[in-house]
């Protein structure tokens, strides 16, 4: 009887020590149960691409003191040898394939490309790369008018984004640098349509603008009329000038003719006079 109670003693101290041994080395069940949960890696950030496009009326425009990022400068044609309407085309078109924009917001950036620059505070524009793609410029639904004012128009949308324009000479920030102000530009289209723009300084307020430089010089309505009139005043001139040398030869031919007719007459009576103051015999 001890012997069977030392038996049944052992056996269950073998089974509380199969019961609380921990997992072999080999046994991955237990591994994978006690081994933490591993956590997804964090997405890597895509870096912004770097650099700007400036668009200017000047050879080259100093870009800002605290961006090193490259800048490709595109001088805008000079006055007179493209239209407004053509710059645009061509310039939509390239924005498009370049910056991948959509045919919007190229039209709304190739527009304020040439407007800016031609400002009379601003002689520059500066465009962000990436600044027009999907992710940054926005093209948002509207209904009702662009804004108050004079772009009080009825639009369909509204297309914005952020660029930076350069004052021009003599309007430096106080550290005597170039001065670069944050802008954004806004359009606002009908059916693909620009029927409104307005340039917003860093608060949102409208900057106030006189109105961009013609693309072809055209003359004052007044200095036209006024030279239309000194052309037919100059020709009316040249016309009496005609007439009255014209009428001069024959005035001078009848004088002749009047002056010569008295002569004869003159002649003629003092031939008569002769005659008869003839002695008779």
């Amino acid at each position: 009887m001890r012997l069977r109670a030392l038996a049944a003693a052992a056996a269950a101290l073998m089974l509380a020590a199969c019961a609380t041994a921990p997992d072999e080395p080999g046994d991955a069940t237990g591994q994978q149960a006690q081994a933490p949960a591993a956590s997804p890696a964090p997405p890597v950030p895509v870096p912004a691409p770097r650099g700007a496009t400036s668009y200017s009326d000047k050879p080259a425009v100093p870009p800002p003191a605290n961006d090193n990022s490259p800048t490709r400068t595109v001088t805008l044609p000079s006055t007179g040898r493209v239209s407004l309407a053509e710059y645009r085309a061509q310039m939509r078109q390239q924005l498009m394939r370049s910056e991948n924009a959509s045919a919007d917001v190229a039209d709304c950036a190739a527009h304020a490309s040439w407007v800016v620059p031609r400002s009379a505070t601003y002689d520059a524009l500066r465009i962000p790369t990436g600044a027009l793609a999907s992710g940054q410029a926005s093209v948002e639904n509207w209904e009702g008018r662009f804004s108050r004012g004079k772009q009080a128009v009825p639009v369909t949308s509204v297309v914005t984004f952020s660029a930076a324009a350069h004052r021009r000479n003599g309007q430096s920030g106080q550290s005597g640098q170039s001065r670069w102000d944050p802008v954004k530009v806004r359009c606002g289209y009908d059916d693909g349509m620009m029927l409104a723009y307005e340039l917003l300084d860093d608060d949102g307020d409208i900057i106030v603008e006189p109105a961009a430089k013609p693309a072809v010089s055209v003359a004052p309505r007044n200095a036209t009329a006024r030279g239309g009139k000194s052309k037919a005043k100059a020709a009316r001139s040249s016309r009496s000038g005609k007439a009255t040398s014209a009428k001069s030869p024959a005035k001078s031919s009848g004088s002749a003719k009047k002056a010569a007719v008295k002569s004869g007459g003159a002649s003629s009576a003092s031939k008569s006079t002769k005659k008869t103051s003839k002695p008779s015999r």
